[in-house]
């Protein structure tokens, strides 16, 4: 937990998804766990959201995850940082474009996607 509050820190709209995945909601400018009837209200609890914030169905997923749905990458990039692993998946759009998926992992945590954005 105490490396998901880092993460939102750092970038809060990437770890918003996640901490809704795990049941949490954005209360007084801090997450709290949700209760079980409140789960499925968690993301309209949030006040502090961006708009468009969290709607790619992509963020929080896994590596396998990813593959299941948008197939092999073209090409595969992964820069070691001292908290951890960035890794950036590339694949071609068609018409010369790209969408670049980007993971983070941490030690003892499976990568996760933090963003996805396009280029052309």
């Amino acid at each position: 937990m105490a490396l998901l509050a880092e993460a939102d820190a750092i970038d809060p709209q990437s770890a918003t998804a996640v901490f809704r995945r795990l049941g949490y909601r954005r209360e007084a400018g801090r997450w709290v766990e949700a209760g079980a009837e409140r789960a499925a209200d968690a993301a309209a609890a949030d006040t502090d959201r961006l708009p468009g914030a969290g709607d790619d169905p992509l963020l929080g997923l896994t590596p396998d995850e990813v593959l299941a749905r948008q197939g092999k990458p073209s090409h595969r990039s992964i820069l070691m940082t001292q908290g951890g692993l960035l890794i950036q998946w590339i694949y071609e759009t068609g018409q010369g474009g790209r969408s670049v998926v980007t993971f983070v992992q941490r030690p003892g945590s499976p990568p996760t996607v933090v963003s996805r954005f396009g280029l052309h």
